[in-house]
């Protein structure tokens, strides 16, 4: 970790972070998000709102949030009902938040689950490009 080792962050291999950092010292950024991996085997959403000075943490499994320094809200995130679409489902959260048009995903239709995991398949290659 670059924290562990002050040195290592001023390389050109940290470049991202500390301009992410300028952006949110310098307001252009408001708002952070991505999915976390937790406990070793499962997927989380989380948005940082930099304005409200919140929180938005969003478990398929319903988990309770970590309390730490900031003020914590639910983030809207589908109620998972097997074992391996906590993945999917965080990041279907995190674009219904920035996004209200994209709707939550009903985690109990396996079909419209799996064309899921093919269009966000196919948004990701399209990203490679």
């Amino acid at each position: 970790m670059a924290f562990e080792s002050p040195k290592d962050y001023e390389s050109g291999r940290y470049d991202w972070l500390r301009d992410i950092g300028e952006d949110l010292a310098n307001g252009r950024i408001k708002q952070i998000s991505g999915i976390f991996h937790v406990h070793g085997n499962h997927f989380t959403a989380c948005v940082i709102d930099i304005e409200r000075a919140v929180i938005l943490y969003g478990d398929g499994k319903q988990e309770d949030m970590p309390e730490k320094t900031f003020a914590f809200d639910k983030l809207n995130i589908a109620l998972q009902h097997d074992g391996h679409s906590c993945g999917i489902l965080a990041f279907n959260a995190l674009m219904h938040y920035h996004d209200h048009t994209v709707e939550l995903y009903n985690n109990r239709d396996a079909l419209a689950m799996a064309c899921a995991r093919v269009r966000i398949a196919e948004d990701l290659i399209r990203l490679k490009r």
